[in-house]
């Protein structure tokens, strides 16, 4: 190892040392004191604005479990695991429920020590080898019994208990009396074990786990933080395991640089479905890659491991390529899915899902992807859940497929024939899905009314957002808006005039993109060639003419002789949140212009090194709503725009634009 190397290593250790010297929760005296802060972060975090992000967005259970489930039983099958797992109980007693019901009816508030551990074994047992359940209230004297003795218990009995208890609380969570003793139990495991072995400490974690997949455990949360702050003192298993639980407990006050960095030195020790439980770790978190390396050859790896990846670990490691990729990575993106598309017939949709949106990330367009997905999305219409259809939809109209394309159709009917039926509970569990679907249908100018009135209708989005009509998405004001401009046919229900008012003010009155983005950077520049083209600055405005999509452009009109007319006064007559249409008397003799801008990341690409002129879905249906209220838009690309390297040769590309009729409509 270099001096550099050396040198940047105890550096990164002692930037990490310094994060946690300020923080004195570390020693177990403040860890219990601080519980009722955390509780209360916890709860106002859970409550902030909805985010299409998937990584917080609400799930199924099922689907949680999945990914969970799946990265579990790999450290089952591992023997690399298996001091750091639960210790299982190999032994086996026959408990009928007549001998339970007899124990659950004695006196529990005299058993203590041994006798307390011996009875729970007993009732452990039971519940574990007999399908037919006893009544779950006969348990709670038991568990009073429990909550009120397990602090005389000494440290093996504790951990003992622990583990006889991990049937009841799989059957028992919801349950208060269970509920608090869970509670209990985790803080008095605070107060004893957090000085355990790594083994030790990750094998109790994996034992609360066990006890109660999706529920809060202050000990797993502790013990994880105090794990995942020194990584460099983890073997590369215990560092997968560590990056198992963050993904179960999400956000914790953890440097995730450090882990990544620590996964970089130990990435050729692990597996690749190792790998792929550590991407949902990082995902799960909202923790992007850092490291160009460790992306590039995370990717790398799983082409030449393709055969040996399970599809859960394809789907993991592909959400967190489509989280931390930037527009360098699109080659190398394009050769993973080049090696999916032959063995697709393996994965699930929820995998190819995934897959699909790790190019949408940054606009890549692979043919043979989009054709694999419209024939499973055929195959799999009655199996598919709704989220299927919305993700995929979404994948398909970002590259403007066809909307003739008979997989649009097939997903509307199955829609229209099991609305009521088979897809009710889904829709009323997932009403936002099914909104968000029809929303992206609107892109490729798709609009099956008779789905859109249920989904506008006032007591629809009532129900959606408990009446809380802050959690009411910016994607109603687009299909509100949409109907408005491309289906005046439409008879049925659109946003009341307060919420659309209130959605406006929120979402789109004050948007500002970053001065530095590269959307304002390209607006700015070809501005102020425009400016300097025509000699003019006050008739050449930067406007939002369709209040439903954030992004301001240049608009301007041009008379017969290409001559700019004034339009402030015209444009200043429409109030905030007005559709800014063209009446056709005024495009008498007039051409109004609106240059859109093609920058990276809306422009359809290839690979890196070709891109198109081809705008994506939500670009694409911009460009359609600007002509329908009157304007003529013109897409600037910044490709071409770039070529220019001086101010004469871009004048002659705006030119071209605007003199040439040859712009993409």
């Amino acid at each position: 190892m270099s001096v550099f190397t050396q040198k940047l290593s105890r550096l990164r250790c002692s930037y990490s040392t310094l994060l946690r010297l300020s923080n004195r929760r570390e020693h177990p005296q403040w860890l219990v004191a601080s519980l009722s802060c955390r509780r209360l972060h916890l709860v106002q975090s859970s409550t902030q604005g909805v985010e299409p992000d998937d990584r917080h967005e609400t799930v199924s259970k099922s689907e949680i479990m999945g990914e969970n489930d799946y990265a579990h039983r790999l450290f089952l099958n591992s023997y690399k695991y298996a001091k750091s797992m639960m210790l299982r109980n190999t032994a086996h007693a026959e408990v009928s429920n007549e001998k339970a019901k007899e124990l659950l009816e004695q006196d529990w508030s005299q058993k203590i020590g041994n006798e307390l551990l011996s009875a729970v074994k007993k009732l452990s047992y039971n519940i574990s080898y007999n399908d037919e359940r006893i009544d779950e209230h006969l348990y709670k004297n038991a568990f009073v019994a429990m909550h009120n003795n397990h602090q005389k218990l000494n440290d093996q009995d504790l951990i003992t208990l622990t583990r006889y208890l991990v049937p009841f609380c799989q059957y028992l969570i919801k349950e208060p009396f269970c509920q608090q003793f869970y509670k209990q139990l985790n803080l008095e495991c605070v107060k004893r074990f957090m000085n355990l072995s790594v083994n030790n400490m990750l094998a109790l974690c994996d034992t609360f786990y066990e006890m109660a997949h999706s529920y809060k455990s202050e000990y797993i949360w502790y013990a994880i933080r105090k794990l995942g702050n020194k990584p460099q003192k983890l073997a590369p298993h215990h560092l997968i395991q560590v990056l198992f639980f963050l993904n179960v407990c999400r956000k914790l006050p953890i440097n995730m640089y450090e882990l990544e960095y620590h996964l970089e030195q130990c990435f050729d020790e692990l597996t690749i479905n190792e790998v792929g439980v550590a991407a949902l770790g990082f995902f799960k978190t909202g923790t992007k890659i850092k490291s160009h390396w460790l992306l590039s050859r995370l990717m790398t790896r799983t082409i030449a491991e393709l055969n040996y990846t399970d599809t859960v670990s394809i789907g993991a490691i592909a959400k967190l390529i489509r989280y931390s990729m930037q527009l360098t990575e699109i080659n190398k993106l394009k050769e993973l899915i080049d090696a999916i598309v032959p063995i697709e017939s393996r994965l699930t949709l929820m995998t190819l899902n995934h897959i699909a949106h790790a190019s949408t990330r940054v606009s890549l367009y692979h043919e043979e992807l989009i054709n694999t997905i419209i024939k499973r999305l055929n195959n799999e219409l009655t199996t598919a859940r709704i989220k299927d259809f919305e993700r995929l939809i979404f994948y398909l109209t970002c590259f403007n497929v066809d909307p003739n394309k008979s997989v649009y159709h097939n997903v509307i009917q199955e829609l229209r024939a099991a609305w009521y039926t088979s897809r009710a509970q889904e829709i009323q569990q997932f009403p936002y899905v099914i909104s968000r679907l029809l929303i992206f249908l609107s892109y490729v100018n798709l609009y099956p009314t008779d789905l859109i009135e249920r989904v506008m209708a006032s007591q629809f989005i009532h129900n959606m957002t408990t009446g809380k009509y802050y959690l009411v998405s910016q994607g109603y004001m687009v299909l509100d808006y949409s109907l408005q401009v491309e289906v005046p046919e439409y008879s049925g229900p659109f946003l009341r005039e307060p919420l659309r008012d209130y959605l406006f003010k929120r979402y789109f009155l004050n948007f500002k993109s970053a001065e530095s983005s590269r959307a304002n950077i390209l607006l700015t520049h070809v501005l102020q060639t425009c400016q300097e083209m025509f000699n003019n600055t006050s008739d050449i405005l930067v406007d939002q003419l369709l209040p439903h999509f954030m992004t301001r452009d240049i608009t301007f009109a041009l008379d017969e002789q290409n001559r700019l007319v004034s339009i402030k006064d015209y444009m200043s007559k429409f109030e905030p949140g007005e559709i800014k249409r063209i009446s056709e008397e005024d495009r008498k003799n007039i051409r109004w212009i609106v240059l859109i801008m093609g920058y990276q990341g809306v422009l359809i690409k290839h690979t890196n090194e070709t891109v198109t002129r081809l705008p994506i879905g939500l670009l694409a249906a911009r460009i359609r709503q600007l002509a329908k209220i009157g304007y003529t838009p013109i897409l600037v690309s910044h490709v071409e725009w770039e070529k220019c390297e001086t101010q004469e040769e871009r004048y002659n590309y705006i030119r071209q634009l605007l003199f040439q009729n040859d712009a993409p409509e």
